[in-house]
């Protein structure tokens, strides 16, 4: 996921902080209940909802 989009390149600063905070609140909310209501979900999951929110926050 973060390979793909962190070739995207929005150059004016402020819309780009704008799509990245939009981008947090979108996915980490919804991350979370998705991981937790699959208990066989751990061994394809990735990234924990605390360590997807700090990936996602590098580049707020």
């Amino acid at each position: 996921m973060d390979k793909k989009q962190s070739t995207w390149a929005v150059p004016e600063k402020d819309l780009r902080d704008r799509v990245c905070q939009q981008i947090v609140q979108a996915v980490v909310p919804n991350y979370g209940p998705l991981v937790e209501k699959d208990a066989s979900s751990s061994k394809y999951v990735r990234y924990t909802v605390v360590a997807l929110d700090a990936q996602l926050s590098l580049h707020t």
